[in-house]
């Protein structure tokens, strides 16, 4: 799922096949230090990087039952007939992220997991670094999840409509007869 309207620096497209290419070679891994539920990867850690970031995507991998997952083989969210990961994406290279069971040292609640990265592709340092950056901004700000989550609806040309480069860390989303402010208060 590449985010709609996704406009790159670079003027290019995001090519599937080509991302899957990718993801096809060995990954830079990335280590988040952050523990989490699966739940809350795609309800908190999803709606962050929507929000947060341009290039975030979703990810996900179907597969017959008995086979393992090709290219998704830690995502932190798995079951017999799929696999799916939330990441960023740009035209040369993709980050998504990856879990392992959370260490028992450190006192985790059941189902906890170990959150890291994967990059793959020409700029899976840059995007494996910035997932990363965004995992540990997302934990400092205590998880929020989607009760946190808010989204302010201004038509064109109201007085409340809000200016573009007044918006802080919101997500801005033009369309032609409303603006939409998505953030996490």
């Amino acid at each position: 799922m590449l985010p709609d309207g996704l406009t790159l620096a670079d003027g290019q497209e995001v090519d599937g096949a080509v991302l899957a290419a990718f993801m096809d070679e060995p990954p830079a891994r990335f280590s988040t230090g952050v523990q989490t539920s699966s739940v809350q990867v795609f309800w908190g850690l999803g709606l962050w990087l929507a929000t947060r970031d341009r290039r975030s995507c979703g990810v996900a991998e179907e597969r017959s039952a008995g086979d393992d997952p090709e290219r998704l083989v830690r995502a932190p969210l798995a079951s017999a007939g799929m696999a799916a990961s939330v990441g960023i994406v740009d035209s040369a290279g993709i980050a998504v992220l990856t879990a392992g069971q959370a260490s028992p040292a450190s006192g985790p609640r059941p189902g906890q997991l170990a959150l890291e990265v994967a990059g793959f592709g020409p700029h899976r340092f840059e995007l494996g670094d910035a997932l990363a950056a965004h995992v540990r901004a997302w934990d400092a700000a205590d998880q929020p999840g989607a009760a946190r989550l808010h989204v302010d609806a201004y038509p064109r040309s109201s007085a409340d409509e809000p200016d573009p480069s007044a918006v802080g860390d919101a997500l801005l989303i033009e369309r032609s007869a409303t603006r939409f402010l998505v953030y996490h208060a």
